[in-house]
């Protein structure tokens, strides 16, 4: 990682753990922006004002980490990123030591894998996405931009996640699984047939639930 400062965006819980994954590795980070202080974050970590405050900073100055989480079909965390990225802003990767890595894995800019992820050879994990607590990604799989991988979900060997896909805690899809863009899998859910774009699923097996 580079040795440029850091600068969490958010004052929750997923900015919380980001904070913390950075203090255990030890790197430099100047603190959180979030539209107000959180108690929570405040007796460890250097509260630095709003968003506003990173136009303080030249754009190779520093590196953005996005503290924003992704639940189900929100689409803030993918707003932040590309809202800094297109005024010239780069993104670190955090990766927490307790990680288990192929060395092939492609891993691209501001994706985020957090404690006891294992990922395989041959795998993608495109920009912004979050691989969580646990969660299992087999080999040759490919998860996409702002995707989500939630705590203690298993992506079977050879499936494709597409962009901005909520996969929910404890799912588990089979091999060559296909996720199209936008869509949600409920926590706990068996997938084992592809998803369409923009559809949400649920159950075991996963079925369509029409909203």
């Amino acid at each position: 990682m580079s040795s440029l400062p850091l600068i969490v965006l958010g004052g929750g819980g997923h900015a919380k753990v980001c904070l913390d994954l950075i203090s255990r590795q030890n790197l430099r980070c100047l603190g959180y922006v979030a539209p107000a202080p959180s108690p929570e974050l405040d007796a460890r970590h250097t509260y630095m004002g709003t968003d506003e405050i990173i136009n303080n900073f030249l754009q190779e100055e520093i590196l953005l980490v996005n503290g924003v989480g992704k639940i189900s079909g929100s689409a803030v965390r993918k707003r932040i990123f590309e809202n800094f990225k297109s005024r010239g802003y780069s993104f670190a990767t955090i990766i927490h030591d307790s990680c288990i890595i192929a060395d092939d894995t492609l891993i691209q800019e501001g994706a985020q894998l957090m404690a006891g992820v294992i990922i395989n050879t041959g795998s993608i994990i495109e920009a912004n996405a979050i691989i969580n607590t646990r969660a299992v990604i087999e080999h040759d799989c490919f998860v996409g931009r702002h995707s989500h991988v939630s705590p203690g979900a298993v992506v079977c060997g050879g499936c494709y996640i597409g962009s901005h896909v909520h996969v929910g805690a404890g799912s588990t899809l089979i091999q060559k699984i296909k996720v199209g863009d936008e869509s949600i899998i409920g926590a706990g859910s068996l997938v084992l047939r592809d998803v369409k774009e923009d559809s949400l699923v649920f159950g075991v097996p996963a079925k369509e639930v029409i909203t």
